[in-house]
């Protein structure tokens, strides 16, 4: 197998050196040869019995880079105006989505009615609107959605009722009777 170590005109980095290699059967190709020792191939041929060369890659990469218009820097966007005042909690300092999505995820074990979640939202945002049961059956079915800026939980939270049990609604909306056993 034949050799020659040759320094390519496109290469621009001293450490490298491109051989050609060329066997009886197979046309001679570059390779890049670090002065690690590692290899990188091109998918560069040389001329063989009037076979068209194929454009070194290295060299394709500098020509387009160097024809590439420099990027002009993006506006940045603009940050986001404050919240009005009104839409921000007087404890908590967070906004109404994200403190009805934390009211919601700790439901699960507070169990809190409809109107003492409403309660607890009027009292965190006593000048936005007066939260009501209506409110919070809304809020509470888009966050089962995952529809209020959360991902929806794996199980659904329900409505609990002033026992602190989940109340059950039948097809009409109204509360089913949970059925009680008779006492033998």
């Amino acid at each position: 197998m034949a050799r020659a170590a040759v320094r390519s005109a496109a290469s621009t980095d001293p450490d490298i050196e491109v051989e050609a290699e060329a066997t009886p059967t197979a046309p001679a190709r570059k390779s890049r040869v670090l002065k690690m020792g590692r290899r990188a191939t091109d998918d560069v041929l040389i001329e063989d019995k009037g076979k068209a060369v194929k454009a070194v890659k290295a060299a394709k990469a500098e020509k387009a880079e160097k024809d590439k218009p420099e990027k002009a820097d993006k506006p940045k966007k603009a940050p986001k105006p404050p919240a009005d005042p009104k839409f921000i909690g007087v404890t908590t300092g967070m906004r109404v989505a994200a403190f009805q999505n934390q009211l919601m995820a700790r439901n699960f074990k507070a169990r809190l009615t409809d109107e003492q979640l409403a309660k607890a939202m009027r009292d965190e945002f006593p000048r936005a609107i007066a939260f009501t049961p209506v409110h919070v059956k809304g809020i509470r079915s888009q966050w089962n959605h995952g529809k209020h800026n959360n991902t929806a939980p794996e199980k659904p939270l329900p409505e609990y009722g002033e026992d602190r049990n989940p109340i059950v609604r039948g097809k009409g909306g109204a509360p089913v009777a949970k059925k009680v056993k008779a006492a033998k």
